[in-house]
């Protein structure tokens, strides 16, 4: 009775201390369940080293937030040069420079905000955040074409649920 107590508790120890590998692609393959169109057609080709992440200054939501306004400030400068563009000449000088003057003024608040985020670039310190594994399969798209796809997945400390997935082959 006491080598099958023996044994029962050692084949408890082995299945609850899996790798941290196996909980990495098992966290994996249960996103790609819920994020796949097709998971019947899921069929994994390879995965990559688990290796620690750390967290990106273009992840900071103010960053984000920062280049929106700048890429907002940059185009209403584009249209009003445009506009003074169409009034240079000799003749309506006071309609050039009233939009070119505007132009100018957009440019430097979008330059604000460049600023800002070069400002938090220069000043961030990356914290690790998780655990990285890249992972290739092959796949159905939504149009039912079979195709290899390449991601790199963010996963939480507990190696238990993806924070964040990124296809490698989009870039």
């Amino acid at each position: 009775m006491k080598t099958y107590a023996f044994i029962f508790t050692l084949l408890l120890l082995l299945v609850s201390c899996s790798s941290p590998e196996s909980k990495a692609k098992k966290a994996i393959k249960e996103e790609l369940r819920l994020t796949l169109h097709n998971f019947k057609s899921y069929e994994p080709v390879q995965f990559g080293k688990l290796e620690v992440a750390s967290s990106k200054f273009d992840d900071v939501p103010e960053v984000k937030l920062y280049l929106d306004m700048s890429d907002a400030f940059l185009t209403k400068s584009k249209e009003y040069s445009i506009k003074a563009d169409i009034y240079d000449s000799e003749y309506s000088r006071d309609e050039y420079w009233k939009y070119e003057k505007v132009s100018m003024s957009l440019l430097d608040s979008a330059k604000v905000y460049l600023d800002k985020v070069e400002s938090i670039k220069l000043h961030f310190v990356s914290k690790p955040i998780g655990w990285q594994m890249t992972h290739t399969f092959r796949a159905n798209s939504l149009g039912g074409n079979l195709g290899i796809h390449n991601y790199i997945f963010t996963i939480n400390q507990e190696l238990t649920k993806v924070i964040k997935s990124e296809d490698l082959s989009a870039n």
